[in-house]
Order: structure tokens, then C-alpha cells, then sequence
């Protein structure tokens, strides 16, 4: 009763204070806006998505019921990118800002923080500047100008760009990233019917197996690549959830990405946690599953996964023309010193997924 009595009278401030304290913990961070940002780039450099569709949820070909994209959204996005030399897709998110400016009746009203119309079109014109499109840049600059006649900055662009022509186009610095052009054409091309006679089995090889026996679909005879369905029962899938949720940390890897101009589709940021067979009866069965399905005399890769994706995630192995979906309760296992692979990016949803290394 006292605690009650100490709340009613404390300043209704101290209350909210300490309500947005406590709730900060679960807030987003800097690093996780950055990483949405560059999941977002990385999805629609892979797919070549129109920054338009992606702005009213329409992503590689399906339309989404969502809240469609305001001015507020597209800037952050043309910011984002301009800041890191990526001047066609700043320009066209920037585009799709002053667009919803000229078309709202109160401009005024999309203001957000201290950024306003000015700030779009200038913006806009160091992005055309980057792109060697000084036409469209000068005439950025001019609008500028008629807002706001005494800038000098503003003065001096316009005198600048009004002596360049669209030839004069300076030369790309970003790099040239082979890993993400592979990602880009095995995302995007069809996969070809299987070679050879593959064929679909049980697994009954030990005791605990002999009730409830693996299923086992071969995807690939040389190198040998099996998909083991079922591994998982939803609610086990659940438990594993839970008990790797509160122990998920950031990739290291991700961080030496942030502040570079690496090129941002070949980072893919995660999260990890390690699960042992003590923590839980689930993960000792788990893990014993896993072993007796991926037994053999050589180095294997295993990739359990642990929910489905509503749009991408899919796992590519190049020379062998293979695609592997993601499948809920599935356990692909390929020879760690098989044929390389890659993954593509999630379009929609969350890949769960539980990766060991097995060594005879």
C-alpha cells in the first residue's frame, strides 16, 4: 500500500521517466536501424526492386497488406544511401519524397524533426551531382535558390553546375563485389529439374528411430546432399525458440561492416546463441537426431531449420544448379568440404536456424 501511495504522489514526469527507462533496454539501437537500412538495400539491389514497389509493399512480384510508405520513410532511406555513395538509389528515394511534398496539400505538415523540403532538394542535388547528372543537380539548386535567395552555398552550386555538362561523369569509386553479383543471379534465376535418379527414403538405423523413422530426400548423389523433414515437432521447434531467444547476440562480424563503404549486399547480419545438451532434454534429443541422420566418415555441414520464410531465405549451391527453400523442421546435410554455397536474403519474415559442424 505504501508503494501505491508513493507512486500516486510522485510527479506524473518521474513516472514516465522511469516508464521509458525500464522499456529502453527492448528499444532499437543505432546498429539495428543500421542494419534494417542495409537489409533493405541489399534486398533491393539483389532483386532490383523499385524503390516505388517497395514503398507501397509490392516485393519481387507480391503485394503485401501494409501501411504504404510516407515522405518520412523514402528520406531516411535517400539519406541513408547518399551518405554512402550510392547515388542512383538515393536519387530515386529522394524522388519519391519531394513526389509526396508536391503532392500533399499542406506540406508543412510531412516536417519531421528539423528536416524539411529544402533539405530533400538538396539532397537530391548532391545525389545527381554523384551521378554526373549536373543538368538535373542544377536545376535542384535552382529551386533551391528560389526558397532560400540569400544561401550562399546555393548561389555558388548554381554558378558551379551551370558550366558542367552530363558528360563530365566522375568515375565510380564503390567497389566491385563478386560474391553479391553471384548472389544476385542465383536469387533471381529459375532452378532446372534435378539430374540423375534421386529417390525419397526412411531412416530406421538405430533403436530410437525404429517408431518414429526419419524422412530422407536426396537433393544431390556427388556430392551427397539430404534433406531430412520432420526433425523437429512444432513443439520442440517452439521450446528451442525459447531457450535461444534471451541468449541471441550480434554477430561480431556485422560490426567491422557498419562505418565502411563495404559494399552492403555482401553483409548479412545475424544473431547467434550457443545451446548445449545440458541446458535442456530437448536439445541432448535434438542434437542426438541430428548426429545419427548426419553420421559419416567425413566433415559435415548441418543447417536445421527453425521456421518457415514467408519470401526468400533460400540456399544456393552453384555448381550443382541446387535450391533448397527453407522448410520448418528440416535438416539439410551436405560434406563440409563439399560444393560451395550461398544464401539468399529474407525478403519477409525470420529465418530460425540451428548450423553445427560434425567431424568423425
Amino acid at each position: 500500500m505504501a508503494d501505491v501511495q508513493l507512486v500516486m504522489r510522485a510527479p506524473k514526469e518521474q513516472i514516465q521517466i522511469q516508464i521509458l527507462k525500464e522499456l529502453q533496454p527492448q528499444m532499437p539501437t543505432n546498429m539495428d536501424l543500421v542494419e534494417a537500412l542495409k537489409g533493405l538495400q541489399r534486398i533491393q539491389y539483389t532483386w532490383d526492386l523499385e524503390p516505388a514497389d517497395i514503398a507501397r509493399g509490392n516485393l519481387h512480384g507480391r503485394q503485401y497488406n501494409v501501411k504504404r510508405w510516407g515522405a518520412f520513410e523514402t528520406f531516411v532511406l535517400g539519406v541513408f544511401c547518399q551518405l554512402q555513395g550510392y547515388y542512383k538509389d538515393a536519387d530515386a528515394w529522394l524522388t519519391l519524397t519531394r513526389d509526396s511534398y508536391r503532392r500533399h496539400p499542406n506540406p508543412r505538415q510531412l516536417g519531421f524533426r528539423h528536416w524539411t523540403y529544402d533539405h530533400v532538394l538538396e539532397y537530391l542535388m548532391l545525389a545527381n551531382i554523384g551521378l554526373g547528372k549536373f543538368e538535373a543537380a542544377l536545376e535542384h539548386a535552382k529551386e533551391l535558390l528560389v526558397l532560400q535567395p540569400y544561401d550562399k552555398f546555393f548561389q555558388d552550386k548554381v554558378q558551379e553546375l551551370g558550366t558542367k555538362s552530363d558528360e563530365q561523369k566522375p568515375k565510380s569509386s564503390l567497389p566491385i563485389d563478386v560474391d553479391a553479383k553471384l548472389l544476385k543471379r542465383l536469387c533471381r534465376q529459375h532452378q532446372s529439374p534435378p539430374a540423375g535418379r534421386l529417390h525419397c527414403r526412411y531412416m530406421r538405423g538405430v533403436d530410437f528411430l525404429r517408431l518414429a523413422p526419419l524422412k530422407i530426400e536426396e537433393l544431390s548423389l556427388m556430392p551427397l546432399i539430404s534433406l531430412y523433414h520432420d526433425i523437429l515437432s512444432d513443439e520442440e521447434l517452439a521450446m528451442v525458440r525459447r531457450l535461444a531467444s534471451p541468449l541471441l547476440k550480434r554477430n561480431k562480424i556485422t560490426y567491422r561492416e557498419i562505418d565502411s563503404f563495404t559494399d552492403y549486399t555482401a553483409t548479412r547480419p545475424w544473431q547467434s546463441a550457443e545451446l548445449s545438451s545440458s541446458m535442456h532434454k530437448i536439445i541432448s534429443s535434438l542434437n542426438r537426431r541430428i548426429h545419427q541422420a548426419s553420421g559419416s566418415s567425413s566433415p559435415q555441414f548441418d543447417d536445421l531449420q527453425l521456421s518457415n520464410v514467408r519470401q526468400g531465405g533460400e540456399i544456393h549451391f552453384p555448381s550443382l544448379n541446387l535450391r533448397v527453400t527453407p522448410q520448418k523442421g528440416s535438416l539439410l546435410v551436405w560434406p563440409r568440404t563439399g560444393d560451395y554455397h550461398i544464401e539468399c536474403p529474407v525478403i519477409v519474415g525470420n529465418k530460425w536456424g540451428k548450423s553445427e559442424i560434425s567431424f568423425p
